[in-house]
Formats: C-alpha cells, sequence, structure tokens
C-alpha cells in the first residue's frame, strides 16, 4: 500500500472502522503522516495542533486495533500500553511483525504487506 492510498484509507474510507485487517504498510505509513502533520500543526499553532489531534484520535485509535486483527490478536491488547514502558514496547514488536499468513477470524489476507 502506498502513502496516499493508506491515509486516504485511515482517514475517509474506515475513519472509524475496527473491524477487518491493516497490513504493516498501512499502519506505518498513516503514523508517518500522523507524524509529520502533528509536527506542522504544532509550528502553526497549539490550538491547531489539538484540533489535529481530535480529528485524527479515532481513526489512528481504528488503525491499531485493525494492525493487531491483522497479526491474529484481539484489539483488547491495545490496552497493554497502559503496563509502563513494557506495554508500548510490546505494542511496537507486535506493529512490526508479519501479517498472519492465513484467513481469521478477523478478516480475509490481504496481498499487500
Amino acid at each position: 500500500m502506498e502513502f496516499m492510498e493508506a491515509v486516504k484509507t485511515c482517514l475517509f474510507d474506515k475513519y472509524a472502522t475496527f473491524e477487518g485487517r491493516a497490513t504493516r504498510s498501512e499502519y506505518w505509513w498513516f503514523l508517518l503522516f500522523c507524524f509529520i502533520s502533528g509536527t506542522l500543526a504544532v509550528l502553526i499553532d497549539p490550538i491547531v495542533w489539538l484540533i489535529f489531534s481530535l480529528l485524527i484520535l479515532i481513526p489512528s485509535i481504528a488503525c491499531q486495533v485493525r494492525r493487531l486483527h491483522d497479526i491474529n490478536k484481539s484489539g483488547c491488547y491495545l490496552f497493554i500500553r497502559l503496563v509502563p514502558l513494557v506495554g508500548g514496547i510490546i505494542l511496537f514488536i507486535w506493529y512490526l511483525k508479519k501479517s498472519y499468513p492465513e484467513d481469521n477470524k478477523y478478516g480475509s489476507v490481504q496481498q499487500n504487506n
């Protein structure tokens, strides 16, 4: 999945879709978009950054849940982030994993990784 396709998918096509799967490329391209856009927004004005952050909160969480589904994990594992230090590291490692190679209860295998 390319950069613009990932951003379009996360922001418009699946804005609040917590079902299905998100490939590694979809997740990481969207994360890059959020980082760059957030940096630009905070440079413009902290209020712009706050509004931007609120607008991308739901699609960001949805994309993370779909990414966990892609590695055959429940979206509830997102709460592991609440464990100080270790939780974030575990999620980071999981987000780096390859897609689950078979269909699972969260959706079918996507061709793009």
